[in-house]
């Protein structure tokens, strides 16, 4: 069968050759199917990083991460209909969605996201969506990031149960400009929100880890906030008085 994808010998075990040989022929969905029917592993995963076609594969990647990767929509679509786990991880703890997100494979992305809310009880959508926007966040792809938002599915203001950290202090950390100002823009962003380890906010991590694009935009949103506040004082001057009144003369 090996001969069908490739007239040259895998060459790193027999072990792996019916991994790599998955992997493969997710550039060719018509030989991928038929391996499928034959029996192949649908979620056989990689057991260690090997270097496959001129680019590194973590361990723990499934033929669904590959033809993720490799923005192969057709492949995708017949990995999941033979099985395929959309939600397995690699060693990075990657799922597939993160891998074309990673790869900029747009349409693949759509999909995947789609498919990973499909039959979703309303209980757990909010869950995996605000998951995947932290995770988004922290790795700079953006284009889940407006998925997510665009459809409402997760709070902007979402956080890390252990440490604190918010999608936007997550962009900040990694310096990832494109979601720090994609999520300024957004309503009721909170960018003075800190974290619990640290104390820190999203400037904070922008400064410490010198990163100075995403710096800007959170000093400029600082500026724009208090200048907003400024003009309506000046404008509703009574509304901004914070006295109270116990109705006593």
């Amino acid at each position: 069968m090996k001969h069908l994808i490739s007239d040259s010998p895998i060459g790193i075990g027999e072990g792996r050759d019916d991994i790599l040989l998955l992997f493969q022929a997710c550039k060719q969905p018509e030989i991928l199917e038929m391996l499928l029917e034959f029996g192949c592993d649908v979620n056989a995963a990689c057991p260690s990083e090997v270097e496959f076609q001129g680019r590194l594969i973590p361990a723990g990647q499934t033929p669904l991460h590959v033809a993720a990767a490799d923005g192969n929509l057709i492949s995708v679509k017949i990995l999941l209909q033979y099985g395929a786990n959309k939600e397995a991880r690699d060693e990075n703890s990657a799922t597939p969605l993160l891998v074309s997100c990673a790869a900029g494979q747009d349409e693949v992305t759509t999909y995947l996201y789609q498919i990973c809310l499909e039959n979703k009880p309303s209980s757990s959508v909010a869950a995996w969506s605000e998951q995947t926007l932290l995770q988004a966040s922290r790795f700079g792809f953006l284009h889940p990031v407006r998925l997510i938002c665009e459809k409402g599915l997760a709070n902007v203001n979402c956080f890390d149960v252990y440490d604190g950290v918010t999608p936007l202090m997550a962009a900040s950390r990694a310096g990832h400009p494109e979601v720090v100002r994609y999520l300024l823009a957004q309503k009721n962003v909170d960018f003075t929100r800190r974290d619990k380890v640290r104390q820190w906010s999203a400037e904070e991590y922008a400064r410490a880890n010198s990163h100075s694009e995403c710096l800007s935009l959170l000093l400029d949103a600082q500026r724009i906030m208090a200048s907003e506040e400024s003009d309506f004082k000046s404008v509703n001057p009574e509304e901004s008085k914070t006295e109270i009144f116990d109705g006593k003369s």
